[in-house]
């Protein structure tokens, strides 16, 4: 999908982005960040919006992670989660009931009863 426009609702369908890592952001590390949601609503005014029906995140270095439903809110540079998590990568493996992060990776929360394991050799 290729979209040039500075301003308006986005509705697609099997959306898949790739995220080259920026120097310097928590999320460098990850390498080349794969997000794909089979539904995806946005307002870019706003610089918010929502993938969902089974958002999927795989990065370069190996780390996955699936949801049902994502949330973006680009003034507050969050990205959310209500719904069940299933994250791995190395050294750890998670469940959680949500997240909240932030959208440099700087910080991650996950939310409503973690379940998992984290061992040392990951980040």
């Amino acid at each position: 999908m290729t979209y040039r426009r500075s301003a308006g609702r986005l509705l697609a369908s099997q959306a898949a982005l790739r995220l080259p890592p920026r120097p310097g952001s928590g999320l460098a590390p990850l390498g080349l960040l794969y997000l794909s949601a089979p539904r995806v609503e946005a307002e870019t005014t706003a610089r918010r919006g929502e993938g969902s029906q089974g958002v999927r995140l795989d990065s370069e270095r190996g780390d996955r992670a699936r949801t049902e439903r994502v949330t973006y809110d680009g003034s507050r540079e969050l990205v959310t989660s209500d719904t069940a998590l299933a994250a791995q990568g190395p050294g750890y493996r998670v469940r959680s009931r949500g997240f909240v992060a932030r959208a440099d990776g700087s910080e991650v929360q996950l939310v409503g009863g973690v379940a998992g394991r984290i061992s040392g050799g990951g980040r």
